[in-house]
Parts: C-alpha cells; structure tokens; sequence
C-alpha cells in the first residue's frame, strides 16, 4: 500500500458473471511441439489457428493440441502454471465480504478460472481489531475456503493502515518511549567567559548533550540536565551545540496515514531502531496472528508495509519549513555506535548535522551505518526471525526504494534491510512503462538483487498499483503500457505480484495477462541469474552527505550516477546485480571471479564512489590482480569509512583513473556478451535453467524483432513462449526469431 489508496482499500471483489471475449481471426504462425526435432537447421513446422490479442500485438495458438514434452518437467508446468505463481489481490476488506457473501466459495472458484492466485489480506479493520479473538476466528474459518477448498495463496498484511509497526496506535499506547524521536539541535555563540544558559522548550523531551566548539577546535563539555543546559564560556569565540530529544510526527509520513473506521488518521509511529518497541509490535500484532489463526504457518509470506524513520519531511505543503532539523536516534544508539566504530560520538553530533571536512563526512558515514545496523536486525532481522520460527516468511516493502539518495535517511542502508526480509520487496505505483524507467526500475533491482545476494529461492514480490491509471477499465493503450511495466519487472527479476490493481480494470485481456506472467514466474523461479555484471551500491557515499535539515528535501552527493549506468548496460543487453559491502566482503576470489557461492561476477562497476571501506577497496584490488574487471564511472574514491584508514586507502587509490559510462561500456561489452544481437528496445537476461545456458530477451518496443541468438557449444534451443505457453525446438548454434512487439521470449541451449 501507497502513500495515499484510502479510495480503493476497499475494492469490491463482485466480478461480471460474463467477460467480453478477446478479439479471434485467422492467421499463421510458425511453431512445433515441444522436444519435436526440425527438418533442418533454423526451421520450423508452420500451423494455423485461432489468434489471442494482447495490446497492440497478435500471436496465434495452434489448433492442434499442443502435447507438453514429458522430458522436460517445466513443460506442463510452463503450459498451465499452477496457483503458486500467479497473481494476487490485495483486499484489505476480504473477511467482510466472506461473511456478507452466501456465496464467497463460488466467487474463489470464478477468480481462480480467471487466472488470480490468491490473497494478500488482513483481519477487520475497526476499532477492535487485533484485540478482538472474534476477527482472528473469522480470518481462520475464511482461510478454509482460500487455503483448503480452493488451494490458493494466501499472504497476511500486518498493520491498520500504514506503515507498518504502530499497530493502529496501539504498540506505543502504554510505553511512550517506543514512539519515533530523536535529536535536533540548538545552536548558541558566544564569546569569552560569559555564561549562558538555556531552558528546555515544551516541544522538546529533554536534553541529551551539549558542549562547545572554539575556535581551535576544542571541544569544552557543558553542564547538562533533563530540563537545562548551562556554560559558563571559555576564551575565544564557540559555538555551544545543545542536542535535545524530541518526539517525531509533525510533517512527517506518519502523518495521516493508520486507518480508522473509514477515513485515514495522524497516528503515532514507532523508532524502528528500538529493539523493544518492534518487540511490542511483534506481540501485539504477529504472535496473535501466528496463535489465534490457524494456518499462519501456511500463509505465504507477512506483507509489512512501508516501515521507515521518520526522520525527513515529506509531502508537506510548498515551501513549508520546521523549526528543527532531526537526526534519528534511540537511548542505545551512542553505546552502540561506539561499539562498532571504537569512538564516542557525543561530542561529534554537530558534525552529523552539517559540515564538508573529511571528518564530517566520515562521522556521518559512521552514523549512517549504525543506523542500518540497527533498522536491519531490530525490525527486519527481528520481525523475520519471529515468522520464519512460525512457518513464513516476511515479506512486503520499504519506503521510497527508487532512489539511493532516500536510503540513507529513511534507513540507514536500504540493501542490509531488504536483505533481512524472508521474500524481498517493492512497491510500484507505475503502469506507464516510461514513467517506470524514469523513477521506479532501480527499486526492483535493489530487491531483487537483495534476493539474488542472498540465493533467497528466486521469490521477490512487487506491490503493484498503477496511480498513474484510471481504476477501471484500462483503454488498449494504458494496457500495452502496464503489459511493459510488468514485463520490465519481471526481466528485472521479480518472480511475485500482489496487487491493488482490480480485475475489472484488465478486461478483457484479464485472462491473457495473468497467464503470460504467471509463465514468466515458472521460469524465473526456476532459474538461476548468471550474468556476471554487479554494478556497486555506493551508499557509503550517500550517507557522507545525508545532512538533515528543517524542510522537504533531501542532499545526496555531487554525482549521482548508479541509475545511468544501469540503463546504459541494459542499452548495451546486459544486465547486472547490484552487489554491496557486505557481499564483496564475504566473496572469495575464483578464477577471475568474485563470489559468494551463490552469484559469481567477472565485472563490477563502480559508479560515483567518493567514499567507502578500505577493506572492500583490498579486495577489488585483489579482484582485480587476479583478472577481474573493475570500472571506476566518473570518479574515484578519496574516503574510506575510518578516520585511521585516510592514510593507507589514498596510498591505494593513488594512480587510480576513472572513466565515464560510454568508456565503460564500450570497454565491458568486449568482455562480456550474452550472445543476443537486435536493434533498439531489446533487453536481455543471462541465467542458467537446470544447468542450461538461458537467455531471457525482452521486445520492449512497439514492433515485432527479429534477434540473433548464438550461445558457445550450443546446437539448438527450446524457446518458451510466454503468451501461449508452447515451447518451440529450433536446431542450430546460431538462429534468428521474431519476438513480437511487447513480449519476451527465453532462449534455453541444448548443450551435447
């Protein structure tokens, strides 16, 4: 769920008892059966039959039957994908309509003909809500016809409302300390010996530190109480920082987002970095539902919804400012910093909130990593632990994962968070393809590429809601538009979709769209990414320049480049992974590879870095003597993420040379092919299926492509097609085939 989607929360399931059929007529179109051998290299046998249309392009089916090949086990699966890899409604409403509905159990049976797969769904949203043992008993017997009649998915939403954690107020009722704070600061010059004292504000909590800067440098403590902060001066001229606690909300994402009977309300929101507040929330929310509904263990995965810091200001009015910048925090959080990083920070948080030094941009660097340290194991770490324990998985989304210049404001780290989910997730509110590419793509490759990491089973889930579309019903263009938008999705590697989008919306290629993806799930969980490519997640960098500040508007370093080169090596039909510290850390070095025993590369790019940790620079240099590829895109680093390291990394840096995105390509693409030749708005995909080279290539355009595919030692090739799901034998090392506009096609080597 969104930052907005009061008005289609509760979307009536009631489908027309008859759908407009899609269009037919004649026509021709080459194809064989599955594991059938060709007269010749390069041909096919050529069927006529009945044509299905999809947006703004026709491909036939045979009126033949179609016989999947018993030697392939993907190929009946491929043909009929069962239920597991199909498409699910979110319905925040679905128990009341189970219980309002007679005949709840026909209207599961009509969804599932029509190609839905499941649920995404939650108990009563109302005033009693999880303290009611009434609204879990009815959850349970609903679950019986979804889960047990009908064998459909069913994933459990975990908040009233959004996001995730407040527990529709309730976790944070009789503790106040669990709600969102952190420091602001306060600054006072002065000159000389003269005292000053300061007095706490209503709106403040109480003061945490303060001390004063001269203008040497030196750091004099000042007094402190909860309530005063007084210096008596020193020689000089300083600056005396106060640092005072203060309860997050105002003009934040929390602010009109928990759902209340029918409209949405400002709720207080929880510090995802306190241990013992998302404790709260996993009693009060995921233990009743794993204890009070019966088949929690068989729910696919808990969709947790946008939980984040409430740090920045967002969606405020034009040209509204705070009184305070805030920097988030928690009662453990300078114990814990010293713990990781072998200082004290209490006399360094003006640092944090401004200032270019080196290091102040070390110190924010190491701020920031706390940050991620903490968000990631006491709310993603905590919260998956507790439901992999109980027989699922957590799954759902992150706030705002588009761009890399949020990720360390609202979490420290976005990719050690994601990392921590048991099916990492995103949300898209995009169903125009272009719109996509502009904003949304590098979101669902940091979620899948958290999967990928992590050898997480081929799940990655997106929330999908196109906002930019009408609800229903879509004209033929919009539906061409989100036929791409999801088709980008999945060459990107999502293997789940949970949806907000209504079926009314798809007619009538309803039926049409749920197969195709559902096919392209089958093959995508079932393979194995192979590319080769990582493409670096520079949020060291991100986090030396994420400065708070009293208004909307976040600061991100000079060049930020990482969505450019990814569309550049798509351009080139390549595709990569984005790799980060904790990988490169944990790879070994492997015949000119870097790897974790789960994803291999030859090549990493390194897009924009200024800052990082010197001993991932030791092992890219160490990658790099033993044949690895390593490309330094528009700069090259000159911090590392430890004061006492400056030293020997500007030692290891020295000579290093940078070169622009156009270089790197042009350098990459002679060493590395995937094997795929075509014009324009082809995109393609290097994986393994069952051992086998595969190729996944994507028509994003709107004519037909022919493309050339030639993999080493290959002398044929099945092509699954996902439209009609009939897997095509073409013999030969090299062949051509037409992918019509629209549509992607995989190319699986037969290798001797």
């Amino acid at each position: 769920m969104k930052r907005f989607l009061a008005s289609v929360l509760l979307a009536t399931l009631t489908l027309p008892m008859i759908l407009s059929s899609c269009s037919k007529s004649g026509g021709k179109q080459t194809v064989t059966t599955a594991g059938a051998q060709t007269t010749a290299p390069g041909t096919t046998q050529t069927t006529t039959g009945p044509q299905i249309t999809t947006p703004e392009s026709t491909t036939e089916i045979p009126t033949t039957e179609y016989v999947p090949d018993p030697s392939n086990p993907l190929s009946e699966l491929f043909l009929n994908p069962t239920l597991e890899f199909r498409w699910n409604t979110i319905e925040h409403g679905l128990v009341n309509t189970f219980l309002s509905n007679g005949s709840f159990g026909s209207t599961l049976l009509s969804l599932k003909k029509r190609g839905i797969g499941g649920f995404v769904t939650n108990i009563t949203w109302d005033s009693k809500y999880i303290d009611s043992d009434n609204h879990f008993e009815n959850l349970s017997k609903m679950a019986v016809d979804i889960l047990l009649v009908e064998k459909m998915n069913l994933w459990l939403y975990d908040e009233l409302g959004y996001p995730s954690g407040s527990a529709g107020g309730r976790t944070a009722k009789d503790n106040p300390e669990y709600n969102s704070l952190g420091l602001v600061m306060i600054k006072k010059k002065g000159e000389g010996k003269n005292p000053i004292t300061v007095s706490k504000t209503e709106e403040l909590m109480r003061f945490h530190k303060a001390y004063a800067v001269d203008d040497n440098g030196n750091t004099i403590l000042a007094n402190v109480t909860d309530n005063e902060v007084s210096f008596s001066g020193t020689s000089g001229n300083w600056i005396l920082y106060i640092f005072a606690v203060k309860p997050f909300i105002e003009g934040t994402h929390a602010v009109n987002s928990g759902w209340e009977a029918d409209k949405w309300v400002s709720k207080t929101y929880i510090n995802l970095m306190d241990k013992d507040a998302v404790a709260a929330f996993i009693n009060n929310t995921y233990k009743p539902y794993a204890e009070k509904f019966k088949y929690f263990d068989q729910v696919v995965g808990v969709f947790t919804d946008e939980p984040s810091l409430m740090e920045p200001y967002q969606n405020t009015k034009g040209g509204q400012s705070f009184k305070y910048a805030q920097l988030s925090w928690c009662d453990d959080f300078d114990a814990r910093f010293e713990k990781m990083h072998g200082y004290s920070i209490t006399d360094k948080y003006h640092m944090v909130f401004s200032g270019d030094t080196t290091e102040a941009k070390i110190i924010r660097t190491n701020y920031r990593q706390t940050v991620g340290e903490m968000v990631s194991e006491n709310y993603f770490g905590q919260i998956n632990e507790f439901c992999e324990e109980n027989g699922s998985k957590l799954s759902g989304h992150l706030l705002l994962e588009e761009g890399i210049q949020y990720h360390a404001y609202y979490y420290g780290d976005l990719m050690q968070c994601v990392r921590k989910m048991g099916i990492p997730g995103v949300d898209s509110l995009n169903g125009n393809d272009f719109t996509f590419m502009e904003h949304t793509f590098m979101a669902v490759k940091y979620a899948t590429s958290a999967t990928t990491l992590e050898g997480k089973d081929r799940m990655t889930m997106v929330e999908l809601c196109a906002t930019d579309f009408k609800l229903s019903p879509y004209t033929k263009t919009e539906m061409k538009k989100l036929w791409n938008t999801v088709n980008l999705m999945f060459f990107e590697g999502i293997t789940n979709i949970n949806s907000y989008v209504r079926i009314e919306a798809l007619f009538p290629y309803h039926k049409t769209f749920f197969d195709y993806f559902a096919r392209l799930a089958v093959l995508s969980r079932n393979s194995v990414w192979d590319g080769d490519i990582a493409v670096y997640y520079p949020i060291n960098t991100f986090q030396a320049y994420s400065t708070p500040n009293n208004r909307e508007g976040l600061n991100s370093p000079p060049d930020n480049c990482i969505n450019r080169v990814a569309l550049t090596l798509y351009d080139k039909k390549l595709d990569f992974t984005v790799a980060d510290n904790e990988f490169i850390l944990e790879a070994e070095i492997k015949n000119g590879t870097l790897t974790n025993g789960k994803v291999s590369f030859k090549a990493i790019c390194m897009p924009g870095v200024e800052v990082m940790p010197l001993e991932v620079l030791k092992k890219l240099k160490a990658f790099e003597a033993e044949g690895g590829l390593v490309y330094w895109i528009n700069s090259v680093p000159t911090l590392p993420d430890k004061l006492d390291d400056i030293e020997e990394f500007s030692s290891l840096v020295a000579g290093y040379q940078s070169v622009t995105t156009s270089a790197m390509a042009k350098a990459l693409t002679k060493e590395i092919s995937y094997g795929v030749e075509a014009t324009s708005n082809i995109y393609v995909g290097k994986y393994t299926l069952d051992g086998a080279p595969m190729r996944w290539v994507f028509n994003r355009g709107d004519k037909d492509r022919t493309v050339t595919v030639k993999v080493e030692n290959a002398v044929g090739y099945n092509v699954y097609d996902p439209l009609t799901g009939i897997i095509t034998y073409i013999d030969g090392n090299e062949i051509e085939y037409e992918i019509p506009a629209n549509n992607a096609c995989l190319f699986v080597a037969k290798i001797p």
